[in-house]
């Protein structure tokens, strides 16, 4: 029998694994430290010792039912106390933080699951080209159409979420490892949820273009819809070759964001269509753009 200092605790190889990586990986945000967790560890590893001087040299080498239940519970605390610390010191894109109140609140899971920076890039497009559409006709500004306005960029939203949306249900296992703060890949929304938010999304914005913009730009948003189907959803799945997939999301993306807003925009104003020289370098510059996107998006 070994001496009393040299007495170790009979641990599974995957415990101790888990537990020695996760430390590693606190150890790495170190630099950033999360108030409250490391004492909390610190605690439960001193309570952890003291229990274990008070078992006896049998109770050791052959512990009871009770004690491996107790040891077991207070390691998958102990796991799930520094697993939080390693999410708030390396918070992932898009605001997610890890945080068990955060998961739990569905609409942090739909906000993270409407992808924002996509969000940010479609509003931004957008007003790029109404903006120009405005500056070179100010005389045919009428402010009655702002609500109306307002209803093409919800729907221009609506439309970006279908397809980001129908894309996490497909990818899931991908995501699970490249984009764990995904909220289908972290299980914070059920595949039936994103499912019922995907549908919603494409049905309120062909509802809402085919009630305020006419059929060709109804014909054009159909047609956005479509292609962000078939790049995820199989038999296609056309993401999974390079050429079709950067076409889809350059078209997507560049030809049919920037013409169908300027084409709707000029026919809200009452304008005859015209090309512009500089919608047509804003088109052509967003769709080279996209196709960068589409070309790298996948490297390591």
């Amino acid at each position: 029998m070994l001496p009393a200092g040299q007495r170790q605790t009979q641990r599974s190889p995957h415990n101790s694994g888990r537990q020695a990586g996760l430390k590693a990986a606190v150890h790495r945000g170190s630099a950033r430290p999360v108030p409250g967790l490391q004492q909390k560890v610190h605690q439960l590893q001193q309570r952890q010792h003291q229990q274990h001087l008070f078992f006896s040299p049998q109770q050791q080498q052959q512990p009871g039912q009770q004690q491996l239940h107790l040891q077991q519970q207070q390691q998958e605390r102990l796991v799930s106390i520094q697993a939080s610390a390693n999410a708030a010191a390396f918070p992932g894109p898009d605001g997610w933080s890890g945080n068990s109140n955060e998961r739990s609140s569905f609409m942090s899971a739909f906000w993270r699951f409407l992808r924002p920076h996509t969000i940010r890039g479609t509003i931004l497009g957008t007003t790029a080209v109404v903006s120009k559409v405005l500056m070179t006709n100010s005389q045919a500004i009428d402010w009655g159409l702002l609500p109306r306005a307002l209803m093409g960029l919800l729907a221009l939203l609506c439309g970006n979420g279908y397809i980001v949306g129908i894309n996490q249900i497909y990818d899931v296992d991908i995501d699970a490892v490249n984009k764990p703060f995904l909220p289908v890949a972290a299980g914070d929304m059920s595949p039936a949820t994103a499912w019922l938010l995907v549908l919603a999304l494409a049905a309120a914005g062909l509802g809402i273009v085919a009630a305020n913009f006419g059929p060709l730009i109804t014909q054009l948003y159909g047609l956005g819809l479509l292609l962000g189907t078939v790049y995820s959803v199989p038999p296609l799945r056309l993401k999974r070759f390079a050429v079709p997939a950067f076409m889809i999301i350059a078209t997507v993306r560049g030809f049919l964001l920037n013409f169908g807003v300027y084409y709707a925009t000029r026919a809200a104003l009452q304008l005859p269509f015209e090309w512009h020289p500089s919608i047509i370098f804003i088109t052509c510059f967003v769709t080279m753009f996209a196709t960068v996107i589409a070309v790298t998006k996948d490297l390591p």
